[in-house]
């Protein structure tokens, strides 16, 4: 049975015209050739009987590959981050039973989502689609912008971070049909790694457009934030690290250290709070202001979140004037904003970022 609506289908074929443009541009044509790079490179590394002599590595430099990571100045920060909780054994069998196991997808996905510690949905399914490009796609930030913008939030769970097995196998059937209405002169046999493509055009596309600005809650994924305020924090020069122990029952979210001077080290507090007891939040806060290298503290969330922390706070005169805000929203925009910063100074080729 057919996903799409009609009204979805006419959508989608009112963008195919200046797609079929953008991948004659420069920018098209250097996207269509990484993917034919990154196909070539981990199909070797990932293959298989490759797998079986698998090294960190060859880890190192899959996870150096993911735009998933793209935004990480450390490029071996997040293997790092991953290898410090699985041997390299392990890891090695987890990858080949993800990619290679007789089992439905949505339970090698699940499987080894639940045991890796440290990769998120976007890295998973990037490898995951570079390895069968045929029946896997990739489920990440643009990649959702782009399917609401479409229409189809009602047909995937565009506004979630951290998805199932069973959710990303119907994601995967939603791009096999945007596929069959890829096929072109242009794209005589679309993959799922074209849909991708494409759904980055939509964005690219989309972001052009004047939306008018609406008060509203905004929805957002825990995990995601953290994973967006550690690449801030990286990209501004600062060491990361995230679930930190700073004070005895004062577990936080993310932390930034850097040495300045006279002053040692120094550190910054982040907490994103979506739900729970904001009485909870601020102990913690009051907690991890105890040591005394913490400089400031924020609480990360949206705009009518950040309203009930404030007047919690006011009462709190240990923590009201040391406490900052920042919106999920600002969040979001930094880590563009690094992105921007990454393509223009790729451009000018002075730096390798």
């Amino acid at each position: 049975m057919a996903i799409l609506s009609d009204e979805i289908i006419h959508t989608i074929r009112g963008y195919l015209p200046g797609f079929y443009k953008f991948l004659k541009t420069e920018r098209g044509k250097k996207w269509v050739e990484d993917r034919f790079d990154k196909l070539e490179e981990f199909s070797k590394l990932l293959a298989k009987e490759a797998l079986k002599e698998f090294t960190e590595a060859d880890f190192m430099k899959i996870m150096s590959r993911l735009w998933a990571n793209e935004l990480w100045t450390n490029k071996q920060y997040p293997a790092e981050r991953v290898l410090s909780s699985v041997k390299i054994e392990d890891l090695r069998s987890r990858l080949s039973d993800l990619l290679w196991a007789d089992k439905p997808l949505s339970q090698r996905y699940d499987e080894f989502r639940r045991t890796i510690k440290g990769m998120g949905p976007a890295q998973i399914t990037e490898i995951l689609s570079f390895v069968n490009p045929a029946e896997c796609g990739i489920w990440n930030r643009r990649s959702r912008e782009a399917l609401k913008i479409l229409g189809l939030e009602n047909v995937v769970p565009v506004m979630k971070y951290d998805i199932s097995g069973h959710e990303y196998e119907r994601f995967n059937m939603v791009l096999k049909e945007i596929a069959v209405l890829l096929k072109s002169k242009e794209i005589p046999n679309p993959n799922l790694l074209d849909v991708d493509l494409f759904l980055y055009y939509v964005v690219a596309v989309a972001k052009k457009i004047k939306v008018p600005e609406v008060e509203v809650e905004e929805e957002f994924d825990h995990d995601e934030i953290k994973e967006m305020l550690l690449q801030i924090g990286q990209g501004l020069g600062f060491e990361v690290d995230s679930e930190v122990p700073l004070a005895p029952g004062a577990k936080v979210d993310v932390v930034w250290r850097a040495k300045i001077g006279n002053l040692g080290e120094v550190k910054y507090v982040f907490e994103v709070h979506r739900e729970g007891s904001i009485d909870s939040l601020l102990l913690n806060l009051i907690k991890a202001r105890s040591d005394p290298t913490v400089q400031k503290v924020i609480a990360v969330s949206d705009e009518k979140r950040l309203n009930n922390i404030r007047r919690e706070a006011s009462s709190l005169p240990q923590l009201s004037d040391r406490l900052i805000y920042w919106t999920v929203s600002e969040v979001k925009r930094a880590t563009e904003l690094l992105g921007e910063l990454k393509e223009i100074m790729e451009k000018l080729e002075l730096v390798k970022i």
